[in-house]
């Protein structure tokens, strides 16, 4: 049974992940609820730290994996990060 919860929850995690291009057009909504009245400033700003936490997340997770292929062709591969 806990591996059916685990991989439940993996695929609703999966299906959750949003884009770039869906945090864009989320935020645009966003903004012009909060400039009608429609949504409150503060869920317009959490929405936005929000999605800024994870454009950081993501831009480092590439710029990881970026770093790793760069010293496993030049031969450095073996220095240790956080997280790795």
């Amino acid at each position: 049974m806990a591996r059916s919860n685990k991989a439940r929850a993996r695929r609703q995690l999966a299906e959750q992940v949003l884009t770039i291009s869906d945090l864009d057009a989320l935020l645009c909504v966003a903004l012009k609820q909060v400039a009608s009245g429609r949504m409150e400033p503060g869920v317009g700003s959490a929405m936005a730290t929000i999605a800024k936490t994870i454009t950081t997340i993501r831009s480092t997770g590439d710029f990881e994996k970026r770093l790793e292929e760069l010293e496993r062709a030049s031969g450095i591969g073996n220095v240790r990060r956080i997280g790795a």
